[in-house]
């Protein structure tokens, strides 16, 4: 976090709590706005095929999963 995150982030801390979840949600919607975000997911999916693809990581089936977290 940069000084200047920091100083926001405490000034933030000082407002009302509607006011500062008035910020936080503002804040929120500019993320979700952001074609960027689309890219970075995309990104990651493409990274996360190419491993799965050359065998840098394995899969565990989905009944597995379910089966280990105790789900029917």
């Amino acid at each position: 976090m940069t000084d200047r995150v920091k100083e926001l982030s405490v000034a933030a801390r000082q407002l009302p709590q509607a006011e500062l979840a008035d910020l936080v949600a503002d804040l929120i919607d500019a993320l979700d706005s952001s074609e960027s975000w689309d890219d970075a997911w995309a990104a990651e999916a493409h990274r996360r095929l190419a491993a799965y693809r050359r065998g840098d990581v394995s899969t565990i089936p989905a009944d597995e999963v379910l089966r280990r977290l105790g789900k029917p």
